[in-house]
């Protein structure tokens, strides 16, 4: 087995880490250009926030919306290679991050943090989770370099304490919280270490000065939710099950199995089985605190999938000091074997997805592509858009949100305006609440729906709509109903 390349003198370090990581950041945005597959339906979603600037939107906070805004006007284009453009960008630059933090804060010099940086920057960028956030835009890859960027600058004012850095520190956690409300773990995981490592018990005004950065990034989205029946707060609540009636009757072993087995997926299964034997064998404060600043959200996230069902991804923020925790205490161990064996396992995905993206229909599991979500998307709201046509229909209203989220964008320079129904004891989705069904239409609405629809006005079916092929394959097929304005109240609220 070969050696680590020796790239102890600092200027190599850097050199070296930039290369790899700019090479295969540089090798995901070509990947980008041939990536075959259309947008997901949350990916539509923050591309119509990016439309529509506001300090906050239903499921989320605002910053992903302003990002793809931003890139989109810059590009002149909506297209999907620059909705997505940022994902890899993000998450070299937190690899970048990552590494600046393991080469400075986390390692004595007498244990090669030269070599350290370059590791670290390499393990995450080739990480299954960094990968497939290379290929679609999501909040995470927003949060990352902010609270990479965080945890690199309240290290320093460990070292050098002063308000300067406090408040950058507030700053950047603001602005991490902006992208995805996760990224407040990390005052859960400061306090953590300041109960078990003493260098980490900052002085009183220096913490103040970080809660109030914080609170003034957030401040405008904190008050867009209260002018706005508390609606991100609320979904996230909800999304969790946190607003569930039934919690313990989910409980079994098998759910704890499954997280840690998605975990795996979203780590690589090497890495994650050597964080895990970190978290039962501890022995150096400096592995103390970057356990503080990870278990505590596998422990929340894992007790969370006993309540209700969970996302893989939402352990995410931990991996930011999983990662470097798991590859420095593997150089310290001169595991030379088990780290090239890690990153090569996640590799694997760092090839096979783009070529995957590639020719996504050619991947087929149980009849099905196994990229399904991402197909098929387009041709639906084609079907749609083109029955509105030539029914004659004024406007278009439905109450799925996934069709909302395909005609928005696909038919984002179609005149054919698009409404959403209503349910009556609560909004739904953000179609719902920004987008509903006016009280007068003038002319006649196609309405479509997968639920049977026995009108006694005057309605006409004129389209059975086609679900061959990705994200709708397998599904009910959705009928289209023209239907006079004077029927429209016998559709407003139904989902």
């Amino acid at each position: 087995m070969a050696n680590l390349p020796d790239v102890k003198q600092s200027t190599n370090w850097q050199r070296l880490t930039w290369i790899v990581v700019l090479g295969l950041t540089a090798a995901r945005i070509l990947a980008l250009a041939l990536n075959q597959t259309g947008l997901y339906l949350d990916e539509e979603q923050y591309w119509l926030w990016g439309q529509n600037l506001d300090f906050g939107y239903f499921s989320k906070p605002p910053l992903i919306g302003w990002l793809i805004g931003g890139v989109t006007a810059l590009a002149g284009s909506d297209s999907v290679f620059w909705v997505r453009f940022p994902g890899p960008l993000l998450h070299g630059v937190t690899a970048l991050l990552l590494a600046r933090w393991a080469h400075e804060a986390l390692v004595e010099p007498s244990e090669h943090p030269a070599q350290t940086g370059f590791w670290v920057a390499l393990a995450y960028v080739t990480l299954p989770i960094a990968t497939v956030g290379s290929f679609v835009i999501a909040t995470d890859s927003v949060m990352a370099p902010f609270l990479a960027a965080a945890l690199l600058t309240y290290w320093r004012m460990l070292d050098r304490p002063g308000l300067r850095l406090a408040i950058l520190t507030g700053l950047l956690v603001g602005i991490a919280m902006m992208a995805k409300y996760a990224a407040i773990y990390v005052f859960l995981f400061a306090a953590i270490a300041a109960v078990f490592v003493p260098r980490f018990r900052i002085q009183p005004r220096h913490a103040v000065a970080i809660v109030l950065a914080t609170v003034l990034v957030i401040l405008p989205n904190l008050i867009w939710n209260l002018t706005h029946d508390l609606a991100t707060l609320t979904h996230t609540a909800g999304n969790a099950g946190w607003l569930s009636e039934d919690k313990a009757a989910r409980f079994t072993p098998l759910s704890i199995l499954g997280f840690l087995a998605a975990q795996s997926v979203v780590m690589g299964p090497i890495l994650f089985c050597t964080v895990l034997l970190i978290y039962l064998r501890p022995v150096r404060s400096g592995q103390l605190a970057l356990i503080a600043f990870s278990l505590p959200v596998f422990v929340l996230v894992g007790g969370q999938s006993v309540v209700s069902d969970v996302n893989a991804n939402w352990t995410f923020s931990a991996c930011l000091a999983a990662t470097p925790m798991a590859v420095i205490w593997l150089l310290q161990r001169n595991a030379r074997r088990t780290l090239w064996a890690a990153i090569g396992l996640n590799c694997v995905l760092v090839i096979a997805l783009p070529l995957a993206t590639m020719a996504p229909h050619r991947i087929v599991v149980d009849d099905k592509p196994l990229l399904a979500r991402y197909l098929g998307r387009a041709d639906m709201a084609a079907q749609i858009l083109d029955a509105a046509r030539v029914s004659g229909a004024t406007a278009i209203l439905t109450g799925n949100r996934a069709f909302l989220a395909d005609l928005f964008y696909e038919g984002r320079d179609s005149q054919i305006p698009v409404y959403s129904t209503s349910a009556t004891d609560k909004v739904l989705h953000y179609y719902a609440q920004t987008y509903p069904l006016p009280d007068t239409v003038d002319g006649p609405v196609l309405y479509v729906s997968r639920k049977e629809f026995a009108p006694n006005c005057d309605a006409t079916v004129v389209a059975q709509l086609n679900t061959v092929g990705g994200a709708y394959e397998k599904r009910p097929p959705p009928s289209a109903y023209l239907l006079d304005p004077t029927c429209l109240e016998q559709v407003r609220y139904r989902e």
